[in-house]
């Protein structure tokens, strides 16, 4: 999107549809430019808070696709298949267990 529409803004919003199972659904996404943490992390909570109050649903989840934010979020020696299989699977009471209630991705994931 950036490069056919370049605008100075650092995080656009955008919603279309994708195909699945042939049928069509509508897919709501947000880019963002400078993907440092704490942008991320207040992007995302104005996102979802967006979609709840505005929108009146909620989020059933989150698909994160900057490879690099992991790396931001978490510690290498804490990305083991375990720590690694409770976020895939969104279980906050044993991410709790090793991170904390406030980790980011204890936040990102509530």
């Amino acid at each position: 999107y950036y490069s056919m529409y370049p605008t100075a803004a650092t995080k656009v919003a955008y919603t279309g549809l994708i195909i699945r199972n042939n049928e069509a659904d509508v897919q709501v996404g947000l880019e963002n430019y400078a993907p440092s943490l704490a942008n991320v992390q207040q992007s995302l909570k104005l996102f979802i808070q967006f979609i709840q109050q505005q929108l009146r649903d909620n989020v059933h989840f989150v698909v994160l696709g900057h490879y690099q934010l992991l790396d931001a979020l978490l510690d290498k020696s804490l990305q083991t298949p375990e720590i690694l299989s409770m976020i895939e699977k969104r279980n906050l009471s044993g991410l709790v267990t090793y991170l904390s209630t406030e980790h980011p991705i204890v936040q990102i994931l509530k």
